[in-house]
Formats: C-alpha cells, structure tokens, sequence
C-alpha cells in the first residue's frame, strides 16, 4: 500500500511538469510566431525537447520503482540489482527500502561487506518503507556470515525478544553460543518458541540432546514438533533422527540454516 502511495505522490509531479513543458511550448510558439514563425517553431521544440529531456528519466525511475518491488517479491536478486543499479543511473536517490531491496540483492550475491553497508544505511533512513528492525536483523545475519560473530552478538541482542524473525534472531545466537562453546539450548528452544516449524533450531535442539543421548527428551521434541505441524508428522527425516538417538547414536555436526533466500 505505502509503495502505492509513493508511486501517486510521484505522479502528480510528473503530470504537472508535463503539463507545464505542453503550455510552455504552446505559449512560446504563439508568441514568437507573431514575429518569426520559424523562430516561434524552433523555441517551441527546444522547449519540448528540453521537457522529454526531464521528463523521460522521471518516468523511467517511476516504472523501475515498480520493477524492483516484484522483482524483490518473486527473489530475483539479479535484477533486482540491476534495476536499483539503473534507478540510480537514471538520476534516482536511494531511499531506505531501495538500500534494502539491493542490500538483499547482494547478500544473495555473496557480496557480503557492501549488503551490510546497505542494510545499515536502510536502518538509519527513517523510511517508512523499511523495517529498522529487519534492517537491523540482516545487518547481523551479514555479519555471522563474514564470521564477526562478537558483532552480530551484539547487533542481534538488540532486537526485541518477539518479532517476525526471533526464530532466525535465536537461532544464529545459538549457533554463536556453540561456536563459543556456550549453553545454546536455550536459544534453539527459543527459536521454535518463536516458529514451531522452523526446522533448523530442531535439528541443533536434537543434536544436543543425542549428545547427551536424552532419549525423553529427544522424543518430547519431535512429538511438538509433529502437533505443531501435522502437514511433517510422518516426514522420514523425524523418524530417521529418533532412532539413530535411541541407537545412542550423535547426529551430525552441520549447518541446516541457509543464509540467502
């Protein structure tokens, strides 16, 4: 809606100015053409060309404005870059949900160092486009994958305790807390306090029960996690990770969660 908003606020600037370039041409043509007809037609076509000159580039940015917000709904990062690069090109500012949109372009890119510069400048943009709180969320996903992890500690710890991303927010403090070689249990049971589908907390949450080989506890995991998403009761892979605990076995040692999207 707030994008739609903005298209319109841009709207009636672009119908005044070309209104303005229409009377102006007119109003030179007639003018002059009372004394030159050739110089009434030539002042008149300066002024229109002047006018597409302005014109043109603002409209452009308009449609690439729309561009870039369905681009960022269906993830295509390449364009999404490409046309925040052209929006640019064409004389457009960089507002906080533009930094945004290409500071995921280029997380996705793998262009780490200048996605967080994005996201930092989205964060302190005040636009009213932009979550500062996702801002703030991908500014520390940024930094844990360029492995600054005491940073991203913090960075994260910042955010409130309920929002649509605790489960990611918790889960990488989590993981920082393994790295550390810290209690991380809490974090994962945290994580799927916040999101009971959110497969990766449950896969670290079991690995540290099969390491303690906490069968009960194990299994009162999994059966949670099977009410809250009945559509993966029966997935193979709950029952694949069950026995190999009750087998005293330690599952495996990797990283589920995915950084891009």
């Amino acid at each position: 809606m707030l994008v739609w908003m903005s298209l319109a606020a841009r709207l009636a600037p672009l119908l005044l100015m070309t209104s303005a370039f229409l009377v102006a041409t007119r109003w030179l043509h007639d003018r002059l053409s009372q004394r030159n007809r050739i110089a009434g037609a030539a002042a008149a076509i300066l002024v229109l060309i002047a006018g597409l000159f302005i014109i043109i580039p603002y409209a452009a940015r308009m449609g690439l404005i729309v561009g870039i917000r369905y681009a960022v709904k269906d993830h295509a990062w390449p364009v999404v870059s490409q046309r925040v690069d052209l929006y640019e090109r064409w004389g457009g500012t960089l507002e906080g949900n533009l930094l945004f949109a290409r500071g995921m372009a280029r997380a996705n890119e793998h262009r780490l160092p200048d996605a967080f510069t994005d996201f930092a400048a989205a964060a302190q943009s005040d636009d009213p486009l932009v979550s500062r709180t996702d801002a703030v969320l991908e500014e520390g996903l940024c930094l844990y994958a360029m492995h600054d992890e005491d940073r991203a500690k913090g960075m994260l710890l910042s955010l409130p305790d309920s929002f649509h991303g605790a489960a990611e927010r918790d889960y990488i403090l989590g993981r920082i807390a393994e790295h550390h070689g810290e209690p991380a249990e809490t974090w994962f049971r945290k994580s799927l306090a916040a999101d009971s589908s959110f497969g990766p907390a449950l896969y670290r949450l079991l690995r540290i029960l099969s390491q303690r080989h906490d069968v009960g506890q194990a299994l009162a995991a999994v059966a949670e996690f099977r009410r809250a998403n009945p559509a993966e009761a029966n997935a193979p892979y709950l029952n694949a990770m069950l026995s190999a605990i009750q087998r005293g076995e330690v599952l495996v040692d990797y990283e589920p969660f995915r950084l891009d999207a």
